[in-house]
C-alpha cells in the first residue's frame, strides 16, 4: 500500500496492488471521512487525467457525502498499511499521540 497523492489535506489517495481508494474528508463543524475505492471508470479517469480528476471527485464526494455512504469502508483507513503508508509519504513523521 501506498500513498500516490495527497490533496492539501482535502483527502489521501492510495494504491493497493491494482486497486485505489480515495479517503475524502468531509464536513464543516464535525469532521468525517468518506473512504472507498475507486471504480474502473474513477480509476480511468485519475490515469489519464492526475489529481484534477481525484480534485473533481473529492469535491464531488464533499458535496454530496450521502452519495457515497453506500461505499464507504471505515476500515480502510484504520489499516496499518494505510498508517505506514501515509507515514512514509510524510517522510516518516510520527504523531506525538502515538
Amino acid at each position: 500500500m501506498q500513498v500516490v497523492a495527497e490533496g492539501e489535506g482535502a483527502w489521501w489517495l492510495f494504491r493497493d496492488g491494482e486497486g485505489y481508494y480515495l479517503s475524502v474528508l468531509c464536513g464543516t463543524v464535525a469532521l468525517y471521512s468518506r473512504d472507498f475505492w475507486l471504480d474502473d471508470d474513477e480509476i480511468a479517469r485519475f490515469l489519464a487525467e492526475g489529481d484534477a480528476a481525484i480534485d473533481a471527485l473529492a469535491r464531488e464526494v464533499c458535496g454530496a457525502p450521502s452519495m457515497f455512504a453506500d461505499r464507504h469502508r471505515s476500515e480502510l483507513m484504520e489499516r496499518p498499511d494505510a498508517i505506514e503508508a501515509i507515514r512514509a509519504w510524510r517522510g516518516g513523521y510520527k504523531s506525538p499521540h502515538e
